[in-house]
């Protein structure tokens, strides 16, 4: 039985093992980011991290001057983590690029994660990556919306906070300001006699409405002898009306 015994094989010999993880090491200090299987990932997570800790004690060693006389740079961590990536231009990313960023976090340098199932075999994926190289908003997610009626896209923030939410709408609202100005100036400047052309037709329903309102004061004045003339025509009927009474009432009288 296996007892006490860590070592992942990988289904390799030790020397095809060392040079997996050596060529994997160097991909992941030379991009920032490799998709693997989920194994490899697991077995490298520990290879690559000694490495960078190695690499920080020697640049922290290079930086506090804690150097034997006439040496600039760190040569025994450099000689050590040159065993395992043999490319120089990668040895000196590691010192100079990465050992940098990552002095102050006391180790967890990379990040695993689980991806869907490869074709063809079914081996389960995974991306290893450096920890300060991902994304710099993590846990934002842009969703891609588009609208048919008005043929726009617009972004939504999932996981954001509410401040970056409201500065994310309030640029996106500036910049459609700036847009529609520039269209404006834009049909301004290609419509000379734009501006001319609405006075004249500001003019003519101003115009209007002066005759319109014109109409409407001379139709009481028109309508008032109307009314004194049926009022002359009714009036010697009503005085007949009434003379007939008086006469009868004086021919009673006399009899």
């Amino acid at each position: 039985m296996r007892h006490r015994k860590k070592t992942k094989k990988l289904g390799r010999t030790a020397s095809h093992r060392k040079a997996l993880l050596s060529n994997l090491a160097t991909e992941l200090f030379e991009h920032k980011r490799i998709v693997t299987t989920l194994a490899k990932a697991k077995a490298l997570r520990p290879f690559a991290e000694r490495l960078i800790t190695k690499a920080k004690k020697g640049y922290i060693r290079e930086r506090d001057g804690l150097l034997p006389e006439n040496h600039k740079v760190d040569l025994v961590a450099r000689r050590y983590v040159a065993r395992f990536i043999r490319r120089k231009a990668v040895v000196q990313e590691l010192f100079e690029s990465i050992a940098p960023v990552v002095v102050d976090r006391p180790g967890g340098y990379t990040r695993i994660v689980k991806l869907s199932r490869r074709r063809g075999d079914g081996a389960r994926m995974a991306v290893i990556e450096l920890v300060d190289w991902s994304a710099p908003q993590d846990g934002q997610i842009y969703l891609r919306r588009q609208t048919t009626v008005t043929e726009e896209t617009e972004f939504e923030v999932v996981g954001a906070e509410p401040e970056e939410t409201a500065e994310v709408e309030a640029e996106a609202t500036r910049e459609e300001g700036e847009a529609a100005q520039e269209e404006s100036q834009q049909a301004a400047a290609s419509e000379p006699g734009a501006e001319a052309a609405e006075a004249a037709v500001a003019e003519s329903e101003a115009t209007e409405e002066s005759t319109q309102q014109a109409e409407v004061a001379e139709q009481p004045q028109a309508s008032a002898p109307a009314e004194e003339s049926a009022t002359t025509e009714a009036s010697p009927s009503g005085e007949s009306d009434a003379s007939e009474p008086s006469e009868s009432d004086a021919k009673d009288k006399e009899g």
